[in-house]
């Protein structure tokens, strides 16, 4: 059997630029706070996920080095990651917004920044609740999922656009003999959004390569799928931040190293 994997390593082409712009942009507004106030700086950063999850952890570690390497006064970064992927976020969105606010009552943070689509979801929802006079950037995040129309004049985008066909098409161009591509994806809100957008920009595909998905399958289920692939499949892994059973994963090579331990190459 002959399979190759495609990982979460499709974005950071794309995302590299984006960082770059995202750090420059906070050194320009930490600068402009430095010269009003010359004391050390406090960075609200919003995670999507858990603080380790991929690839945004690698994404905020970037930024977090740039922004030691060349701010001109000592930073202080406020790390807190929203509610769990696998809990309902409507539940306690307002629960952790009055917790964001009484905390930093005192001493509000300098700057927010909102890293990937869920994260800029909630601020977007509770802007004017969280420091809305406060400077913010929303960055690690597909175009697609920001909400444009909600901007203040304090808010900033440093956004990606994954290309979608491209990625396919240069999957069967680089691996020519290729008949499958397995699609491995989770149903945590921001999965399903991905899913539907695949389905939609990949339906042109239909007739030159079978697309099996593998959204709606618990994790352990999918890794006995994974060992009956047919010949000439590629497995394109997009996120598993919660599987069909609710159970929550973190992101990065654990579990792309899971996802193929069990396929004969």
């Amino acid at each position: 059997m002959q399979f190759w994997l495609v990982a979460l390593s499709w974005r950071s082409c794309t995302w590299t630029f984006a960082a770059a712009l995202a750090v420059a942009f906070l050194l320009a507004t930490l600068g402009q706070s430095q010269a009003a106030d010359p004391g050390p700086k406090r960075v609200l950063m919003l995670h999507s996920f858990g603080p380790r999850s991929k690839p945004w952890s690698d994404y905020a570690q970037a930024i977090r080095t740039e922004i030691d390497l060349h701010s001109q006064s000592s930073v202080e970064f406020l790390e807190h990651s929203l509610v769990n992927a696998g809990q309902s976020q409507e539940k306690l969105e307002g629960a952790v917004v009055e917790y964001l606010s009484t905390l930093y009552t005192d001493h509000p943070p300098d700057l927010i920044v909102a890293l990937g689509a869920p994260a800029a979801s909630f601020i977007q929802r509770h802007r004017q609740l969280i420091f809305p006079m406060v400077p913010m950037i929303i960055t690690a995040v597909d175009q697609r999922l920001v909400q444009y129309e909600k901007l203040t004049d304090n808010d900033a985008v440093v956004s990606a656009t994954n290309d979608v066909p491209f990625l396919f098409e240069n999957i069967m161009r680089v691996l020519p003999d290729t008949k499958t591509i397995a699609i491995v994806n989770g149903t945590s809100q921001i999965e399903r959004f991905w899913t539907e957008e695949m389905r939609r920009e990949l339906a042109p595909l239909a007739g030159r390569v079978e697309l099996k998905w593998y959204d709606e399958l618990p994790f352990d289920e999918l890794l006995k799928k994974a060992e009956h692939l047919p010949p000439h499949t590629a497995i394109f892994f997009v996120l598993m931040n919660v599987d069909a059973a609710g159970i929550t994963h973190r992101a990065g090579p654990g579990i792309l190293h899971r996802a193929i331990s069990g396929v004969s190459a």
